[in-house]
């Protein structure tokens, strides 16, 4: 079993949560461990800086949100969620929890 964790990770049907643990297994998330922020190292855990995001996005749509700088908030909007893909959203403005141009995205699953 896969275990990943980052600075937040978003579901569509839990929301954003801090330092969550994501379980993959047979290339399906088959649990997310809600924290709360507070987690001790688990062996094999993979760290990621970013988010965590369970679903799928355009990058045509990704790309847009990114030029105009939107908010987590809208781009989470868009995420149509699947259980055999995570990204990594990677670069975000964390104070304002904002897109930045340098804003990238990467498929982990």
């Amino acid at each position: 079993m896969r275990k990943l964790t980052s600075n937040y990770t978003y579901t569509e049907s839990l929301g954003l949560l801090k330092q969550s643990i994501i379980e993959i297994e047979e290339g399906q998330v088959k649990t997310i461990i809600d924290t709360k922020g507070h987690f001790k190292e688990v062996a094999g855990l993979e760290f990621y800086s970013g988010v965590l995001v369970v679903g799928e996005i355009s990058m045509v749509e990704f790309n847009r949100l990114k030029n105009a700088k939107s908010s987590c908030k809208e781009l989470f909007d868009k995420i149509n969620y699947t259980p055999d893909s995570v990204l990594l959203l990677t670069k975000i403005d964390f104070v304002n929890m904002r897109l930045k141009e340098d804003s990238e995205i990467k498929r982990y699953l």
